[in-house]
């Protein structure tokens, strides 16, 4: 295993092929990570900028990006596997942890919220309300050493995965090895290019097709909450959107102000909602 993650290092991902890539991950004999599941009920958030004045009415606006418009890499897909991006509530809390999902959201892709010394301004998000409604699987990216994660959640199940490993004592060194150097690539805070991308990405493209996606700690939310990333095919048949928020966020001499602006249930046997403003409702 220690020969497999040099590689992995020693890797130029700015020249790298694909196929460098998963030459490498075709060495791994087996990949023995947690799984999550999520039942009926689970509440999933997906948080979107939107430009100033720009209409969003359409549920697809707040799913995952349509294959045309997608074509670069991410933390958790490729240019030819989109997925859908969105925050979630640990089921088991502790003292830290960020308390709502669409704070989470909006941290990924805000710089207000994120960066302290990004310029004032004003940005509007839009924040869709996802509820599953069929189990959904996800692949655990953790940590194994337990002192580093700081939701409980993670801990809690990083525990029980090194008492998953005790029985597989001869792979248990390479499993532990393994999740170190991906969760790393999972949480890489500077990013240079899409292509520091290409690890973690190709690793879940070839993952989802035994599960429904990844879960994993939020860069941008301090560690302090949990992204998923979720493939089509199970957004299509086992979630659907339910209600739909728009905010702005407006950050004057370091304070950030978020106001709630407009609002809308949504059926799901519809495919368009119709915002309106919260004071009208």
């Amino acid at each position: 295993m220690n020969e497999i993650i040099e590689r992995f290092k020693n890797l130029d991902l700015e020249k790298a092929s694909e196929k460098d890539v998963l030459n490498i991950f075709d060495k791994l004999r087996f990949l023995p990570a947690p799984i999550t599941d999520y039942h009926e009920g689970k509440i999933i958030h997906r948080a979107r900028r939107i430009s100033k004045g720009q209409t969003v009415n359409l549920n697809s606006e707040l799913s995952y990006t349509p294959e045309q418009f997608n074509n670069s890499f991410q933390r958790a897909s490729t240019p030819r596997q989109t997925m859908f991006y969105g925050a979630v509530i640990p089921e088991i809390r502790g003292e830290i942890e960020v308390p709502n999902e669409r704070i989470i959201g909006a941290c990924e892709i805000s710089d207000f919220l994120r960066n302290i010394d990004s310029p004032d301004g004003e940005e509007t998000i839009v924040f869709g309300k996802w509820r599953v409604k069929e189990t959904i699987s996800l692949l655990s990216i953790i940590d194994p050493a337990t002192e580093l994660n700081k939701i409980a959640f993670f801990k809690e199940m990083t525990e029980g995965y090194c008492k998953f490993l005790e029985h597989i004592n001869d792979e248990k060194n390479n499993a532990i090895l393994f999740q170190e150097f991906i969760s790393s690539e999972f949480s890489k805070p500077k990013i240079n290019s899409e292509r520091d991308y290409l690890i973690s990405a190709l690793l879940t493209e070839r993952v989802i097709n035994q599960c429904d996606g990844v879960i994993y700690p939020s860069v941008r939310a301090d560690y302090k909450g949990l992204c998923v990333s979720i493939k089509p095919e199970t957004v299509d048949e086992k979630m659907e959107l339910i209600e739909v928020l728009e905010c702005s966020v407006i950050k004057k001499n370091g304070a950030v102000k978020i106001t709630n602006l407009r609002y809308a249930e949504v059926n799901p046997e519809e495919s368009e909602f119709e915002l309106k403003e919260i004071n009208a409702i």
